[in-house]
């Protein structure tokens, strides 16, 4: 008999096997998830006396692979198989899983090659069109999609693709890993519902991440008024809206791993803001290495080739993917 499934908030995974004192020549364990077999081990005696014994399961494939979409399938069990002679008996037990902080994120870690890929499910929506302009049309709802996920993407992966020391691997207690994001877009469970609104009004229209109130602005309208050319306030506007897009959906991370800091870890913008989002005077973003894309601080003309998520950040949105297994 096996039981138990329960993590106590640790990174095992705990369970029982009884011996009602059977005898037995082998015995094997394994996950699956349906038919698939995502690890097995199998004993030569360590189970095989009579009475109570401990096991334990990392969540690891035998490919040295841990996938949260797997962990959280309806179809995941575990299975005891025990030879008897010429008898094989077959227990299965299953895991009854569900997301322990947020339903939105799901990572895939490989120990081997020490890498982390992370699916981040976005939800926006066409906000419209806002002022007008008639030298300048605005950019359709569908490009908008596409930057609001290169934004994510690139501001929030860290696999020092980017070189110059700009986004390198995480640093954790179990060693240096690379980080990938995918964003999927309006894929349930997703998060909350961002607006993607064109403006072409030439003030510009600050993103909001509040909840109840979430957009997000591609500000062409204000680029043209500075730059007065409408290529170059197109490229502009794109570089400061997948900025913002990466930065409003980050408020969504801090604000759940950083959430009863005191001051406020998110809406402080981890202490560079007031309360009342106004930069404190000052600050400014570094002249070299990283600029922390969710710091604020005195612009930088090469600012958007050095922003990225800072590693702690990087690691409490992976942190959300945890899993609660309930015994």
């Amino acid at each position: 008999m096996i039981n138990g499934g329960s993590t106590k908030n640790t990174e095992k995974i705990d369970f029982t096997i009884t011996n009602k004192g059977d005898e037995a020549e082998g015995l094997s364990l394994e996950v699956l998830d349906g038919n698939e077999v995502i690890y097995s081990e199998r004993q030569t005696g360590k189970y095989f006396t009579k009475g109570e014994h401990a096991w334990q399961w990392d969540g690891y494939s035998n490919q040295g692979i841990l996938d949260t979409t797997k962990l959280k399938s309806k179809s995941l069990l575990v299975r005891l198989i025990a030879l008897c002679g010429d008898m094989m008996i077959k227990v299965d037990y299953p895991l009854k899983t569900s997301a322990n902080e947020e339903d939105w994120v799901d990572i895939e870690v490989n120990k081997n090659n020490k890498t982390v890929n992370i699916i981040w499910r976005l939800a926006v929506s066409d906000g419209g069109i806002k002022g007008s302009n008639p030298k300048l049309s605005p950019v359709p709802y569908n490009d908008l999609v596409d930057l609001t996920k290169n934004g994510v993407e690139f501001y929030w992966s860290r696999n020092g693709s980017r070189g110059g020391g700009i986004g390198e691997s995480i640093v954790t207690a179990i060693g240096v890993f690379k980080v990938n994001v995918k964003a999927e877009i309006n894929i349930t469970p997703s998060m909350r519902t961002f607006s993607l609104i064109s403006s072409l009004d030439p003030d510009f229209q600050a993103s909001v991440s509040l909840s109840g109130f979430e957009k997000i602005y591609y500000n062409y309208g204000d680029s043209y008024k500075d730059i007065q050319d409408e290529l170059q306030a197109l490229l502009d506007a794109n570089n400061r809206y997948k900025w913002d897009s990466a930065h409003e959906m980050g408020h969504k991370v801090l604000d759940e791993y950083g959430e009863g800091s005191s001051p406020d870890y998110s809406w402080t913008h981890k202490g560079t803001s007031t309360l009342m989002q106004k930069t404190i005077p000052g600050n400014v973003m570094p002249a070299q290495g990283e600029i922390d894309v969710m710091k604020y601080g005195k612009y930088r003309p090469d600012m958007y080739t050095r922003l990225v998520a800072a590693d702690e950040d990087v690691q409490g949105l992976i942190w959300l993917s945890r899993i609660k297994f309930d015994d």
